[in-house]
């Protein structure tokens, strides 16, 4: 299993912290897979930074609000990802419960309807309860279609 240090180890934490995951582990290969996305702080300026799977979290990269003046509900963001021009971008909604919206990253040729559901920190990371669920389940559009994952 890895480990990784989180990108406010040993900095002082506001008393606002959620963790938005569609995570999970593969049936197959027992890799994790999907998206955590931190947020710290809440309000209209929270700080985000959003963690990815390749086989294992990688480092996390911080994110930007990217829409100030956003209706109610509303939430969307993007981060630069390491390695030059990689960009992630999530633009949706925002509830008590999750981030629902869709999702545009370097791994999918096409947006993907994602639902990032809110859960605490050890089960964002460590989702043992979701195996072969959320983002690691077969795309249901296409039969013969390999699932990508992050």
């Amino acid at each position: 299993m890895a480990t990784f240090a989180h990108p406010c180890a040993g900095a002082e934490k506001t008393s606002e912290t959620a963790f938005y995951t569609n995570s999970c582990y593969e049936k197959e290969s027992g890799d994790v897979a999907g998206y955590v996305v931190k947020e710290q702080g809440g309000g209209p300026h929270p700080d985000l930074w959003i963690y990815w799977s390749e086989g294992v979290f990688m480092e996390p990269a911080p994110a930007k609000i990217v829409n100030d003046a956003r209706a109610p509900g509303r939430f969307a963001f993007v981060a630069s990802l390491p390695g030059g021009s990689r960009r992630l971008s999530f633009d949706g909604v925002k509830t008590d419960r999750a981030l629902e919206g869709m999702m545009t990253s370097p791994w999918d040729t096409t947006p993907r309807h994602v639902v990032l559901e809110r859960r605490p920190e050890k089960e964002a990371f460590d989702p043992q309860r979701h195996v072969g669920t959320g983002y690691c389940a077969p795309l249901t559009s296409s039969p013969s279609s390999e699932a990508q994952h992050p």
